[in-house]
């Protein structure tokens, strides 16, 4: 193992999991290689600071699916494995409908920073606290490992971002696309560090929507969505 990769602190509720992932993502990347030990049990808690069982749990959640072996008094070892099985399913699910999530995310970039304009010049103080409703349970959601409670969370709030432009038929385009957002949010959101960068940025779009800030409401908005592409592109390699 190279000497430099260094793993980082899980900071998500679904520990073993993210732990899994950060050392198969080494795998998949090539800087771990078939044959190379892992550190110890202590340096791996260490490094990912997480609890010795969420450490364990990790690797035998990747000997289950054929990416370590374990060789008693010796150590765990990366296993030679054919490249379709570090193909994760969510990469598998991006991946097969890569095409109409970047066309999706595309269509939102040129409607959906208008609306937030719109909000930041018409929006009532009932409907601002209604988003600041749907973005705490957002928050609540995120805290609880629930990714698809999350994205019913967000698809709400940006509903009542369209809402409050106060334009039926930008209303009426979003209704149209409300299931096919529900769906896409709760397979992106489940990419590593997603929910805590949709979160922060939800909550700029909702301070510039809050101040009366057409211009900044626009381009958080745009940001957020160029941050999500960026993100979809980067999980599918």
């Amino acid at each position: 193992m190279n000497e430099q990769v260094l793993l980082e602190p899980v900071r998500r509720t679904r520990l073993r999991e993210e732990a899994a992932e950060q050392i198969k993502a080494l795998i998949r990347s090539g800087q771990l290689r078939p044959g190379d030990k892992l550190p110890s049990e202590r340096e791996l808690v260490n490094q990912l600071a997480v609890s010795r069982a969420s450490v364990r749990e990790a690797l035998r959640m990747l000997e289950n699916m054929g990416l370590l072996t374990v060789k008693p008094g010796n150590g765990t070892y990366v296993r030679e494995v054919p490249i379709d099985a570090l193909v994760d399913p969510l990469a598998s699910w991006l991946l097969e409908r890569k095409e109409a999530l970047l066309h999706l995310l595309e269509a939102r970039e040129i409607i959906e920073p208008q609306i937030a304009a719109l909000a930041a010049r018409r929006a009532t103080p009932q409907a601002i606290q209604s988003m600041e409703e749907a973005l705490a349970e957002a928050a609540r959601q995120a805290q609880a490992g629930n990714t698809e409670g999350m994205a019913q969370a967000i698809v709400t709030f940006h509903h009542l971002i369209t809402e409050a432009a106060n334009n039926h038929i930008l209303l009426r385009i979003l209704s149209t696309i409300a299931d096919l957002l529900a769906e896409s949010m709760q397979e992106t959101l489940r990419i590593p560090g997603r929910p805590g960068k949709s979160l922060a940025n939800h909550r700029r779009i909702l301070a510039a929507i809050r101040a009366g800030d057409a211009a900044t409401a626009s381009t958080a908005m745009r940001q957020h969505l160029r941050s999500v592409q960026e993100d979809v592109l980067a999980e599918i390699g």
